[in-house]
């Protein structure tokens, strides 16, 4: 386990200008303990029901890795 050491602002607004995008970043073993593919879920609901257009890139290898391919494909 490595727990992150840095103690990050509290954010109270964000502002977006036409054309930024909000990017998160998973780094980790694609194994279903991980249960990445909720948080693929998650965005996607939020892609699909607002405008907010965030991305998710996924680094990592694992027994999950086609599974979860098929899920970002299967919902767009």
């Amino acid at each position: 386990v490595i727990y992150n050491p840095i103690e990050l602002p509290e954010v109270k607004a964000i502002s977006h200008n036409k054309g930024d995008s909000l990017a998160f970043i998973t780094v980790s073993r694609l194994t279903a303990i991980k249960n990445i593919e909720a948080v693929v879920r998650a965005l996607a609901a939020i892609i699909h029901q607002t405008a907010f257009r965030p991305r998710l890139m996924i680094v990592g290898e694992g027994e999950e890795r086609n599974n979860l391919a098929a899920l970002t494909l299967e919902l767009q």
